[in-house]
Protein backbone atom coordinates (compact mmCIF):
# COMPACT_ATOMS: atom_id res chain seq x y z
CA UNK A 1 0.00 0.00 0.00
CA UNK A 2 1.41 3.93 -0.74
CA UNK A 3 0.87 6.00 1.59
CA UNK A 4 0.59 9.92 -0.17
CA UNK A 5 1.63 12.49 2.13
CA UNK A 6 -1.80 15.27 2.58
CA UNK A 7 -1.46 18.21 0.50
CA UNK A 8 -0.39 21.33 2.55
CA UNK A 9 -3.22 23.47 3.44
CA UNK A 10 -3.22 27.36 2.57
CA UNK A 11 -5.77 29.35 4.56
CA UNK A 12 -7.66 32.07 2.88
CA UNK A 13 -5.48 34.97 3.82
CA UNK A 14 -2.40 33.16 2.41
CA UNK A 15 -4.31 32.65 -1.07
CA UNK A 16 -4.53 36.13 -0.94
CA UNK A 17 -1.65 37.36 -0.07
CA UNK A 18 -0.31 34.80 -3.12
CA UNK A 19 -2.50 36.21 -5.52
CA UNK A 20 -1.75 39.90 -4.87
CA UNK A 21 1.98 38.99 -5.15
CA UNK A 22 1.31 37.10 -8.80
CA UNK A 23 -0.72 40.29 -9.59
CA UNK A 24 2.00 42.53 -8.83
CA UNK A 25 4.90 40.60 -10.67
CA UNK A 26 2.51 40.33 -13.73
CA UNK A 27 1.88 44.10 -13.73
CA UNK A 28 5.63 44.59 -13.22
CA UNK A 29 7.05 42.04 -16.17
CA UNK A 30 4.35 43.86 -18.38
CA UNK A 31 5.43 47.73 -17.39
CA UNK A 32 9.12 46.13 -18.29
CA UNK A 33 8.19 44.25 -21.26
CA UNK A 34 5.93 47.94 -22.40
CA UNK A 35 8.89 49.47 -21.78
CA UNK A 36 11.65 47.80 -23.96
CA UNK A 37 8.44 48.15 -26.80
CA UNK A 38 8.03 52.11 -26.77
CA UNK A 39 10.60 54.76 -28.08
CA UNK A 40 10.15 58.43 -27.60
CA UNK A 41 11.44 60.53 -30.98
CA UNK A 42 11.73 64.07 -29.66
CA UNK A 43 11.55 66.49 -32.60
CA UNK A 44 12.70 70.15 -32.04
CA UNK A 45 12.78 72.69 -34.66
CA UNK A 46 12.13 76.67 -35.51
CA UNK A 47 10.45 76.10 -37.90
CA UNK A 48 7.79 74.18 -40.31
CA UNK A 49 9.84 71.26 -40.30
CA UNK A 50 8.53 67.51 -41.64
CA UNK A 51 9.72 63.99 -40.56
CA UNK A 52 9.81 61.19 -43.14
CA UNK A 53 9.19 57.82 -41.34
CA UNK A 54 9.61 56.24 -44.77
CA UNK A 55 13.13 57.07 -45.63
CA UNK A 56 15.20 53.60 -46.07
CA UNK A 57 17.32 55.04 -43.10
CA UNK A 58 14.62 54.42 -40.38
CA UNK A 59 14.62 51.13 -39.56
CA UNK A 60 11.73 50.68 -37.03
CA UNK A 61 11.12 47.25 -35.26
CA UNK A 62 8.17 45.48 -36.25
CA UNK A 63 5.08 45.73 -33.37
CA UNK A 64 7.22 48.68 -31.60
CA UNK A 65 5.21 52.12 -30.69
CA UNK A 66 6.82 54.93 -31.59
CA UNK A 67 6.07 58.14 -30.20
CA UNK A 68 6.58 61.60 -31.57
CA UNK A 69 6.64 64.38 -29.35
CA UNK A 70 7.03 67.52 -30.74
CA UNK A 71 9.19 70.13 -28.52
CA UNK A 72 9.65 72.73 -31.11
CA UNK A 73 8.03 76.18 -32.03
CA UNK A 74 7.56 74.62 -35.63
CA UNK A 75 5.16 72.54 -36.71
CA UNK A 76 5.94 69.14 -38.03
CA UNK A 77 4.58 67.66 -40.84
CA UNK A 78 4.73 63.37 -40.35
CA UNK A 79 5.01 61.17 -42.99
CA UNK A 80 4.04 57.70 -42.63
CA UNK A 81 2.88 56.60 -45.69
CA UNK A 82 2.65 56.47 -49.28
CA UNK A 83 -0.57 58.12 -49.78
CA UNK A 84 0.80 61.33 -48.87
CA UNK A 85 -2.24 61.96 -46.48
CA UNK A 86 -0.06 63.16 -43.52
CA UNK A 87 -0.51 64.34 -40.15
CA UNK A 88 0.12 67.54 -38.77
CA UNK A 89 2.03 67.87 -35.52
CA UNK A 90 2.04 71.05 -33.37
CA UNK A 91 4.43 72.34 -30.50
CA UNK A 92 3.63 70.33 -27.10
CA UNK A 93 1.65 67.11 -28.92
CA UNK A 94 2.50 63.65 -29.53
CA UNK A 95 1.64 61.30 -32.25
CA UNK A 96 1.88 57.40 -31.87
CA UNK A 97 2.76 54.91 -34.62
CA UNK A 98 2.95 51.34 -34.61
CA UNK A 99 5.07 49.33 -37.32
CA UNK A 100 3.16 46.31 -38.52
CA UNK A 101 6.23 44.86 -40.14
CA UNK A 102 5.32 46.67 -43.59
CA UNK A 103 3.69 49.56 -43.36
CA UNK A 104 2.69 52.12 -40.14
CA UNK A 105 -0.18 52.15 -38.33
CA UNK A 106 -1.63 55.21 -35.91
CA UNK A 107 -1.86 53.96 -32.35
CA UNK A 108 -3.46 57.63 -31.13
CA UNK A 109 -5.48 60.08 -32.70
CA UNK A 110 -3.64 62.33 -35.17
CA UNK A 111 -4.83 65.23 -37.32
CA UNK A 112 -4.02 66.95 -40.05
CA UNK A 113 -5.20 69.29 -42.79
CA UNK A 114 -5.04 70.28 -46.24
CA UNK A 115 -6.68 73.28 -48.90
CA UNK A 116 -10.33 70.98 -48.67
CA UNK A 117 -10.32 70.79 -44.78
CA UNK A 118 -9.31 69.50 -41.69
CA UNK A 119 -9.60 65.50 -40.85
CA UNK A 120 -8.29 63.45 -37.69
CA UNK A 121 -8.15 59.94 -37.70
CA UNK A 122 -8.91 57.40 -34.45
CA UNK A 123 -6.93 54.19 -34.13
CA UNK A 124 -10.46 52.30 -34.35
CA UNK A 125 -10.59 53.31 -37.50
CA UNK A 126 -13.17 56.35 -36.99
CA UNK A 127 -12.36 59.54 -38.88
CA UNK A 128 -14.10 62.82 -38.71
CA UNK A 129 -13.42 66.17 -41.19
CA UNK A 130 -14.79 69.44 -40.94
CA UNK A 131 -14.16 72.29 -43.44
CA UNK A 132 -15.73 75.48 -45.47
CA UNK A 133 -16.87 76.31 -49.09
CA UNK A 134 -16.42 79.94 -49.55
CA UNK A 135 -19.26 82.44 -49.58
CA UNK A 136 -19.83 83.04 -53.61
CA UNK A 137 -23.15 84.44 -55.76
CA UNK A 138 -25.22 81.95 -56.44
CA UNK A 139 -28.26 82.13 -58.44
CA UNK A 140 -31.15 80.02 -57.03
CA UNK A 141 -33.44 78.56 -59.83
CA UNK A 142 -36.80 77.35 -59.32
CA UNK A 143 -37.76 74.07 -57.14
CA UNK A 144 -41.38 73.54 -56.51
CA UNK A 145 -42.16 76.20 -54.73
CA UNK A 146 -38.68 77.22 -53.59
CA UNK A 147 -35.36 78.13 -54.91
CA UNK A 148 -32.37 75.84 -54.95
CA UNK A 149 -28.62 76.80 -55.91
CA UNK A 150 -26.38 74.97 -58.38
CA UNK A 151 -25.14 71.23 -56.89
CA UNK A 152 -22.15 72.25 -54.33
CA UNK A 153 -19.64 69.55 -54.27
CA UNK A 154 -17.68 69.42 -51.06
CA UNK A 155 -14.71 67.53 -51.32
CA UNK A 156 -13.15 65.66 -48.26
CA UNK A 157 -9.48 66.18 -47.34
CA UNK A 158 -9.14 62.37 -46.71
CA UNK A 159 -11.83 59.98 -49.29
CA UNK A 160 -13.55 57.56 -46.44
CA UNK A 161 -13.03 54.04 -46.98
CA UNK A 162 -16.94 54.05 -48.12
CA UNK A 163 -20.15 55.78 -48.26
CA UNK A 164 -21.49 55.22 -44.87
CA UNK A 165 -20.50 58.62 -43.53
CA UNK A 166 -22.25 60.89 -42.37
CA UNK A 167 -22.18 64.48 -43.40
CA UNK A 168 -24.18 67.70 -41.86
CA UNK A 169 -23.84 70.63 -44.13
CA UNK A 170 -25.13 74.13 -42.47
CA UNK A 171 -25.54 76.90 -44.90
CA UNK A 172 -23.33 80.51 -44.23
CA UNK A 173 -24.27 83.82 -45.80
CA UNK A 174 -23.28 87.26 -46.16
CA UNK A 175 -27.48 88.13 -47.56
CA UNK A 176 -29.21 87.78 -44.78
CA UNK A 177 -31.46 85.02 -45.44
CA UNK A 178 -33.01 81.90 -44.23
CA UNK A 179 -31.27 78.62 -45.76
CA UNK A 180 -31.42 74.96 -45.15
CA UNK A 181 -29.26 72.18 -46.77
CA UNK A 182 -30.43 69.20 -49.22
CA UNK A 183 -28.32 66.18 -50.22
CA UNK A 184 -28.25 65.05 -54.04
CA UNK A 185 -27.51 61.95 -55.21
CA UNK A 186 -23.64 62.65 -56.21
CA UNK A 187 -22.55 60.83 -53.29
CA UNK A 188 -18.85 58.96 -53.53
CA UNK A 189 -16.10 58.17 -50.45
CA UNK A 190 -14.51 61.19 -51.43
CA UNK A 191 -16.98 63.86 -52.37
CA UNK A 192 -20.59 64.87 -51.60
CA UNK A 193 -22.89 67.31 -53.89
CA UNK A 194 -25.13 69.21 -51.41
CA UNK A 195 -27.94 72.22 -52.80
CA UNK A 196 -29.10 75.26 -50.41
CA UNK A 197 -32.13 76.14 -50.70
CA UNK A 198 -34.07 78.90 -50.26
CA UNK A 199 -37.78 80.42 -49.64
CA UNK A 200 -37.94 82.04 -53.53
CA UNK A 201 -35.79 82.44 -56.16
CA UNK A 202 -33.29 84.60 -55.75
CA UNK A 203 -29.35 85.32 -56.51
CA UNK A 204 -27.69 84.91 -53.07
CA UNK A 205 -24.28 85.51 -51.70
CA UNK A 206 -23.53 82.08 -49.76
CA UNK A 207 -21.45 79.00 -48.92
CA UNK A 208 -21.10 75.96 -46.46
CA UNK A 209 -19.69 75.15 -43.40
CA UNK A 210 -19.42 70.76 -43.01
CA UNK A 211 -18.40 68.19 -40.58
CA UNK A 212 -18.79 64.56 -41.60
CA UNK A 213 -18.19 61.21 -39.54
CA UNK A 214 -17.15 58.04 -40.86
CA UNK A 215 -14.54 55.29 -41.24
CA UNK A 216 -10.75 55.77 -42.73
CA UNK A 217 -10.30 52.22 -42.87
CA UNK A 218 -12.70 48.98 -42.77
Amino acid sequence: MIISPSPTQVDSKDQTEIRKALSDLTQSVNNELNNLNVETIILNSGAASTYNMLLSIFRPVKYKKYILYNIGVGQYTIVYDSLGVNPLLSNGCTAEFIYNGTSWDIASCVMGSNINGLWEKHPDGKMIQWGAISNASRVFSAFGSLGISPAITITFPISFVDTTYTLNPFPISTSNAALWCGQNTGIAAGTMDVYILYVTTATLTCGLKWSAVGNWKA
